[in-house]
């Protein structure tokens, strides 16, 4: 029944602005009045928020959010016989919190989805609001679910998206006692929906009606075969069924995309409309999907109901091939994109003007092809994820959408169950999938050639049990995908990860280099039973593919080639028989050559272990795994799984591990996709920003002139804090609200500022780079972060500790971009042989190898201990039950042993320091006197004992002709000029390429000479202009790895061994 007319003040109490409403919140205004508060018009989302959360702060800054958006103030009256915004100009709401930590957690699952589907289902009334509403459940001290469920009168799901992103800056700021950050919106929904009306009348949206008028003219209604009677009026029932798609089959799609021209989207949905085409007999029909809507640069940071309609019409009509039909599909969408101003509101008045605002004679299937736009987010402590929502009713007959999350693509289908079987769903996944399997290798068949899909009855997917969860339609609720039923039974390739690419490239560099291995030391007292040890090692592989990984090249690229299976063996050494009183020192001994033992990647295994007999029950397993395959994290999963499995077979049960959803493999697909995502774009413009040129070089006071060769040794000094120290410095984090490692950082940030007087440089450290869905996984994903320290102005400890929280929380909050990416973006020299991002490295973290007892097995890390580091020096503190223990590795060739002790002495001071006076000044706090560096810049060459000397026949040579490379009037033979190692780095190399290097360098400056250029380089910083003669200079000096770098990408060729050599440290702090 329609309702009867209202008033403006009917609705409203106190002074408020009245605007037209936009079309599409006309449209949904109308539907709404056909069924009033019908729950299928909400857009209902769910998060999960762990860390310790202040819910008065959330409920700020939700009314920050309404506050700065008019579209959450907004309702819906008559005013003059028309549909009107009425904007109040504030509005506060409540977020009520509902305590479920009494529930047993079985109880509790439940209970929290049936409040879920409540707030999902929340019928509004659109006269009197708010249409905005968010309820948080406490699951625990430190998990909430937070509901959020706009109506879709004043949101789309983009601007679920916003609504996060703003809800993480403005708790952040309100968390430490500031104000909101964020900048100011120049224009208003409002605004938007005026502009809007008149431009519906205006040449160009007309132009664009007719065009729609004349391409769906006749358009016949897609007859898809229901199991039920269609109702006589519409119904809203739903749920959700979806599968994942395997990773091999959508980089298959993908490929057939780009061989044909076509987008991705396109591509699937051409597939779509052959298995459309089987189901129904029909070759012309449409299938709606939605454009984002914003296309005003003004438009995307606002909250409100952009989202547009289109309706593709598929023409199979002719038997096309299939290469045929993709390229009719992709004219249709392409067009449809360029007709896309139109809204469908107008469309549909035009079209069906008896049964608007109903789309159900025009179109009754939907297509939705999208990334996530909702993002996982860290602020204050807090990381929010996204979970699957409940569905709120069904919008279409059949909604079919793929969603990209980390493990690939999902296929779901949202679908009205009083037409449709669950049955009939799966079967038609299946049959979507089994055609993507087709048309990937028949591009060429006729589609009628295609095998016939539904006449044959039809299992499961086999790429992926069953799995029926329910997520908005529109929504990018994180799904888990299930496990494979059919294992492999080959090897298969797929390419290698950004980490993977860089370490492949450092064992390239220096093969058997220690300092890219990863061990686990642990002494093993009891009972031990050597054979399921091993066993339980057999298992472990078998469960993480990254663990059966090799490498290779493929066409130009590094590829992971990942077997089915693959034996693990436990070797075994007995030290019985070794004096007890050179006991211990053979049994390090051992450690460290089994540590050190070089690996191959080609060929693998890329993991080994060794147990070493001490007695009867004593052992120590070393357990040491290329960097390639893990970071520090993936420590603790090896451990964790390894015991778990141990203790079950010890106890004669089968191992019982939840199942992986995911693989190693999966959050590389996904990491390929994001990179070329508008997000990966803006996060590469903070690092562009952050660490802008002129980046600092530490001119750190050394014991020994810098040197290019390689350290021998490997040594590292440590310090385990007092109790007391610790304690303290936990209560100054409490106090100042910023974390250990936050804390920690500080003071390492003012020990190298008293060492060298510099207020600005960059501080390394890993981040973990892990969401839900990757933690339980074992692989490199973590990665460096370079932190830009700002110690300017003499601040005291307190300011410099809000400093660096937001340092490090920008960084953090940033961390996804691959550094590799980030590096071949920057410009960076070094210095007398000194590279700004490879001097000083931290981290603070509980160690990820805890002690344990399995069984009457007791299970105790051993002491960690040096095998290189790249850094001049890495500080690391390690949080075990000893206590806080400062691990600090340095570079021999600079310091002596003595000097470290005495900066681990310092840097117990400064700490010390700190926690007795916060409001003290940077200059204040204690160091040891220092004494400086003498060196000066020069063309003379150093000599082995670090003494000048001049330069002999071939420096002055190799002086000259760098001279005339880079255009540069001044030459240090310690500089590089491409992240590399200096100039002296290969000066065999040069003598036996010097034909080679002539050549190279006139090829260079023809080329030069042929390029327009308004002035001459001066400088070296020039250089990274021109990539060509970037590259072309770099292998003239690294003759020796033109074949190695000659088929890589230009952020290794152009920067050659040096910067190779960077960040193998960054994600080796899990130790």
């Amino acid at each position: 029944m329609i309702q009867k007319e209202i008033e403006v003040g009917d609705a409203t109490s106190g002074e408020v602005y009245v605007l037209p409403v936009s079309l599409g919140q006309e449209r949904f205004w109308r539907l709404d009045r056909l069924n009033p508060g019908n729950p299928t018009w909400n857009v209902p989302v769910r998060f999960r928020l762990q860390g310790a959360l202040d819910p008065t702060i959330l409920e700020r800054a939700f009314n920050e959010i309404i506050l700065r958006h008019e579209t959450l103030r907004t309702t819906v009256a008559i005013a003059a016989g028309q549909a009107v915004q009425v904007i109040k100009p504030s509005l506060n709401i409540e977020v009520p919190v509902i305590d479920l930590r009494h529930i047993e957690k079985t109880v509790r699952d439940g209970e929290i989805d049936r409040l879920s589907l409540q707030e999902a289902r929340w019928r509004f009334d659109l006269t009197t609001g708010p249409l905005f509403r968010v309820s948080l459940l406490r699951v625990d001290d430190n998990e909430h679910v937070l509901l959020v469920t706009p109506h879709h009168v004043v949101a789309d799901y983009w601007s679920i998206g916003l609504i996060s992103k703003e809800l993480g800056a403005l708790y952040e700021a309100y968390a430490r006692g500031a104000r909101s950050s964020l900048p100011d919106l120049t224009v208003q929904y409002g605004d938007y929906a005026v502009w809007q009306r008149q431009q519906a009348d205006g040449a160009v949206v007309q132009g664009e009606l007719a065009y729609w008028k004349t391409q769906l003219e006749h358009l016949p209604l897609l007859e898809f075969p229901t199991d039920h009677p269609r109702p006589s009026g519409p119904t809203y029932d739903a749920t959700i069924t979806s599968v994942l798609l395997p990773v091999e089959l959508t980089d298959a799609i993908r490929e057939v995309a780009n061989r044909e021209g076509a987008t991705f989207f396109n591509t699937m949905l051409a597939a779509l409309s052959i298995v459309l085409r089987q189901y129904s007999a029909q070759t012309d029909f449409g299938i709606a999907t939605q454009v984002a809507g914003r296309s005003n640069v003004d438009l995307e940071p606002l909250i409100g109901l952009f989202i547009n309609t289109v309706i593709l019409r598929m023409d199979l009509s002719g038997d096309p091939t299939v290469s045929q039909l993709i390229a009719r599909v992709q004219e249709v969408g392409s067009q449809a994109i360029a007709h896309q101003h139109v809204r469908f509101e107008q469309l549909l008045k035009d079209l069906r003007p008896d049964d608007y605002p109903s789309h159900h004679t025009l179109f009754r299937t939907n297509f939705i092809c999208q990334r996530d736009p909702v993002k996982p987010l860290e602020f204050a402590g807090i990381k929010l994820t996204v979970i699957p929502s409940k569905s709120q009713g069904a919008l279409y007959d059949l909604n079919v959408f793929l969603v990209l999350r980390n493990e690939g693509w999902r296929l779901a289908c949202e679908y009205n169950t009083d037409l449709f079987e669950a049955s009939t769903i799966t079967r038609l996944l299946g049959d979507y999938r089994r055609t993507l399997e087709s048309i990937a290798q028949n591009l060429h068949e006729p589609i009628s050639r295609l095998p016939r899909l539904r006449d044959v009855p039809q299992p499961l997917s086999s790429g992926a049990h069953e799995a029926r969860e329910v997520v908005s339609p529109e929504s990018g609720g994180h799904l888990a995908a299930p496990p494979a039923d059919d294992a492999m039974d080959e090897a298969y390739a797929m390419p290698a990860s950004a980490a993977q690419r860089r370490f492949w490239v450092l064992e390239q560099f220096a093969p058997g280099n220690p300092a890219l291995h990863m061990r686990a030391c642990l002494r093993l007292t009891g009972n031990l039973n050597h054979v399921t040890l091993e066993r339980s090692l057999q298992l472990l592989v078998d469960r993480h593919e990254t663990l059966r990984t090799t490498f290779e090249r493929a066409n130009d690229e590094i590829v992971q080639i990942i077997v089915p299976s693959r034996g693990m063996t436990l070797s075994a050494t007995s030290l019985e028989g070794v004096p007890e009183w050179e006991r211990d020192a053979k049994l390090w001994e051992s450690i460290r050559a089994e540590a050190s033992a070089p690996f191959d990647l080609l060929h693998g295994p890329l993991i080994r272990a060794c147990l070493l007999r001490l007695g009867p029950k004593e052992h120590v397993l070393v357990v040491t795994t290329h960097h390639i395959l893990v970071d520090g994290w993936s420590q603790s999963v090896l451990q964790r799984d390894l015991w778990t499995i141990y203790e079950s077979l010890a106890a004669g049960r089968e191992p019982n591990l939840p199942p992986l959803m995911i693989q190693y493999g999966d959050f590389v697909h996904w990491q390929r996709e994001w990179l070329a995502s508008q997000d990966a774009s803006d996060h590469l413009s903070f690092w562009k920003r952050s660490l802008s040129a002129p980046l600092p070089v530490l001119d750190l006071p050394t014991d020994q002139p810098s040197q290019t060769r390689s350290a021998s040794e490997h040594p590292m000094e440590t310090l385990l804090l007092p109790q007391d120290v610790t304690q303290s410095l936990k209560g100054l984090c409490k106090s100042e609200d910023v974390s250990m490692f936050m804390l920690t950082l500080t003071a390492y940030s003012v020990l190298l500022h008293r060492y060298t007087h510099q207020a600005d440089f960059v501080i390394g450290s890993p981040a973990a780079n892990r969401r839900p869905e990757t933690e339980p996984l074992i692989g490199p994903f973590a990665g460096p972060v370079s932190l830009r320290v700002n110690l300017s102005g003499n601040p005291s400890v307190r300011d410099l500790l809000h400093r660096t929280r937001e340092i490090a929380l920008n960084a953090m909050s940033h961390a996804e971009m691959p550094f590799e990416m980030i590096l071949e973006k920057l410009a960076i020299r070094w210095t007398r042989g000194r590279n700004p991002l490879s001097q000083a490295y931290f981290f603070y973290q509980t160690a990820f190898l805890q002690p344990r007892d399995v069984g009457d097995l007791t299970i105790t890390p051993l002491p960690d201990f040096g095998l290189g580091t790249h850094f001049e020096l890495q500080l690391g503190l390690l949080e075990r039950r000893e206590g806080v223990r400062c691990q600090l590795e340095y570079n021999p060739n600079l310091f002596h042993p003595a000097t470290i002790r005495r900066v681990l002495t310092d840097y117990q001071k400064i700490l010390v320091a700190m926690v007795k006076n916060p409001a003290a000044c940077l200059d204040e706090l204690p160091v040891s006197p220092q004494p400086r560096s003498s060196a000066t810049r020069t063309t003379q060459a150093p000599s082995r004992n670090g003494v000048a000397r001049e330069p002999d026949d071939i420096e002055t040579r190799l002086i000259k002709i760098w001279r005339d490379v880079l255009c540069v009037r001044l030459v240090d033979l310690r500089d590089n000029y491409f992240g590399g190692p200096p100039v002296l780095a290969d000066r065999d190399g040069i003598q036996r390429e010097a034909a080679a290097f002539h050549a190279l360098r006139s090829s260079n400056r023809r080329r030069t000479r042929s390029r327009p250029s308004t002035r001459e380089p001066s400088s070296s910083a020039n250089l990274d202009r021109d990539p060509a003669r970037r590259i072309s200079a770099s292998l003239l000096l690294h003759s020796r790895c033109r074949r190695e770098c000659a088929h890589l990408p230009r952020v290794v060729a152009a920067f050659g061994t040096g910067s190779a050599s960077l960040w193998t440290a960054g994600s080796r702090s899990g130790r």
